[in-house]
């Protein structure tokens, strides 16, 4: 169903324990600014192009999390990355869980900024989860249209917290999205229930204030918390669902500790001391690429 799917991703080094994270519906890889900066200097970050997003190819259909996830484990695969942190916002967030349930053995630890998970499930109020999704592609398709500057002016208009350095790549990324994203609201997916239980790896749940827009609400983080024997919950008072953009400096503190704690480089196998061999991965380095979904 994948099959042939390119997905497009960023890298910055292969020195350093292995980070991929994935952005919100209508960003894309490189909408991580200024968290991407801070980390960097002890990770190497994979930032991936959803489908539909960015570079990354749209095909008409597999949006649905548990979707995403494969093309997310196929990144991993192909890079070769061994047990990396995955951070996730919003459908990125749903996303990480979705792959952390599936492929316990391809994630160290996971770090979910206000995944889009809510009591009750949308589809059990399908009228207004219509109006919500007509008006969400609305917004994304008419901002196809418009300039960078316009885009730009809605952006610090709405979002007055956010750092200046946002807005250009979230921006672009609002040019870049495809039409076939629609197929994220369409998709049929399972409780979040499910995924959160079958999630074993060290995990950290960061939440905003729901009367600012988060959509995990004290209720829906105290459910999940009880699923995992190695999870947290982190609360930061006073913003939405952008929490990293509306707090920077709140979510780096809250974050880099935890990535530090279960993030690592995977120990080298022991050798004789008179081996020697040397191996030359053309997957490896930085820049940007692209991998084939199976």
């Amino acid at each position: 169903m994948h099959e042939g799917v390119k997905i497009h991703y960023y890298r910055t080094s292969d020195q350093k324990p292995p980070l991929v994270l994935l952005h919100g519906l209508s960003d894309n890889g490189m909408c991580w600014g200024n968290l991407a900066l801070a980390l960097e200097a002890d990770f190497d970050l994979v930032m991936v192009d959803a489908r539909g997003h960015g570079l990354s190819d749209a095909p008409e259909g597999g949006y649905a999390p548990r979707e995403q996830a494969e093309d997310v484990s196929a990144v991993i695969r192909e890079l070769g990355l061994e047990k990396p942190g995955v951070i996730g916002h919003s459908m990125g967030a749903m996303t990480a869980a979705e792959l952390a349930a599936a492929h316990p053995e391809l994630v160290g630890a996971l770090v979910l900024e206000d995944p889009a998970w809510r009591n009750p499930l949308p589809e059990e109020n399908p009228a207004d989860w219509q109006a919500v999704v007509e008006g969400m592609m609305g917004r994304m398709m008419s901002n196809r249209q418009k300039s960078l500057d316009e885009i730009m002016t809605a952006g610090r208009a709405d979002n007055p917290t956010w750092d200046e350095s946002e807005f250009f790549q979230w921006a672009k990324a609002k040019q870049q999205v495809r039409p076939q994203v629609a197929g994220f609201f369409q998709a049929e997916r399972r409780p979040w229930q499910e995924t959160a239980r079958a999630i074993t790896c060290p995990v950290l749940l960061v939440c905003g204030d729901p009367q600012r827009g988060a959509i995990v609400t004290p209720e829906v983080a105290e459910e999940a918390a009880k699923f995992w024997k190695q999870g947290s919950v982190g609360v930061i008072d006073g913003v939405g669902h952008n929490i990293r953009r509306e707090a920077f400096e709140d979510f780096y503190h809250l974050v880099h500790p935890f990535l530090l704690k279960h993030v690592h480089l995977p120990k080298p196998p022991k050798r004789s001391l008179f081996q020697f061999f040397a191996k030359k991965d053309k997957k490896n380095g930085n820049g940007s690429g692209t991998a084939d979904t199976m």
